[in-house]
């Protein structure tokens, strides 16, 4: 994703957040998208957040193989004297 830029209106990178969170009351719902009509450097801004988390979604989460402790365990150095393990 390229840089964020143009830079919205001062105080409204929050409102966007709350936006897109869902977490504006109705009027600030309403104020932001009255808004939104009439900036376009609020509507890029928008958009790149939109895209980013659309992107983020199709992103698969990494599963961790079972063993991965013991993996790990078998890699650290033992310290002088240790006995190893059966």
């Amino acid at each position: 994703m390229p840089p964020l830029n143009p830079a919205p209106c001062p105080g409204r990178e929050e409102t966007i957040q709350l936006f897109l969170d869902r977490e504006l009351t109705q009027p600030e719902r309403e104020n932001f998208l009255a808004h939104l009509e009439s900036c376009f450097n609020c509507q890029q801004r928008l958009q790149q957040w939109q895209t980013l988390f659309a992107e983020l979604d199709t992103l698969k989460a990494a599963v961790e193989p079972v063993d991965l402790a013991d993996q790990v365990m078998v890699r650290l150095p033992q310290p002088a004297g240790a006995s190893q393990a059966c």
